[in-house]
């Protein structure tokens, strides 16, 4: 028996984990669209348009669109495996910066 989950030890969703929380269209849903105004707010409050920006725990991307949008040069990175937002994949670095051993 494992004394603690480490990365790579199912700590991160799966891609039908991403599905079921993250169904097409859920950007869309009032709780994200808040979110939206929440973290752009934020950014502006301590960072200047053009500068660059890291999310932790990215996910599909929905949040590098939204600072992508605002002016931000906005990256991410996530330990799981979802499908991504076309136009910030490249932007999205999978399996926290090229963490090994899948």
């Amino acid at each position: 028996m494992k004394a603690s989950a480490t990365v790579g030890d199912g700590t991160e969703f799966t891609g039908s984990e991403y599905d079921v929380a993250y169904p097409n269209g859920y950007e869309l849903h009032y709780w994200h669209r808040a979110c939206s105004r929440i973290v752009m707010d934020r950014a502006r409050s301590v960072c200047q348009e053009g500068e660059t920006l890291l999310e932790i725990g990215a996910g599909r991307g929905y949040y590098i669109r939204v600072l992508r949008a605002g002016g931000f040069d906005a990256y991410g990175c996530d330990l799981g495996n979802p499908r991504v937002h076309e136009e910030v994949r490249v932007r999205l670095y999978p399996d926290g910066f090229g963490r090994s051993g899948r």
